[in-house]
């Protein structure tokens, strides 16, 4: 998938749904009354992001961009083609070995039978 990234907070912004809440865990009287956790979710991949680090919205909002960017680059990347390994002809020839040696030692323990 190869998306655009806007280098403008602003564009990126305008491609993402936000969404502001307040947030749990420490912050006393004051995260209880404001609005200081941000979700983006960008619309075109559905990729979310939340942040409730700071007490404000306007660092917490500048966070989720950057992490948003950081994950929409990691979408971006093309993964690189993995090459088989060839096995040299050595191994080869000492994995034969081996194996016909252990079948010789299977022979050895079959039972004979005699037929009169």
């Amino acid at each position: 998938m190869n998306i655009k990234i806007p280098l403008d907070d602003e564009k990126l912004l305008a491609q993402c749904k936000v969404e502001t809440m307040r947030s749990g865990g420490s912050g006393g009287q004051h995260v209880n009354t404001t609005d200081s956790a941000v979700r983006l979710t960008h619309i075109a991949t559905g990729i979310t992001v939340k942040v409730q680090q700071s007490r404000s919205q306007h660092e917490n909002k500048k966070t989720a961009l950057d992490i948003l960017r950081k994950k929409l680059k990691k979408l971006n990347q093309v993964k690189k083609i993995r090459k088989k390994t060839k096995i040299p002809k050595r191994v080869k020839e000492k994995d034969l070995e081996r194996k016909k040696k252990h079948s010789l030692l299977k022979k050895s323990r079959a039972k004979v039978c005699q037929i009169s």
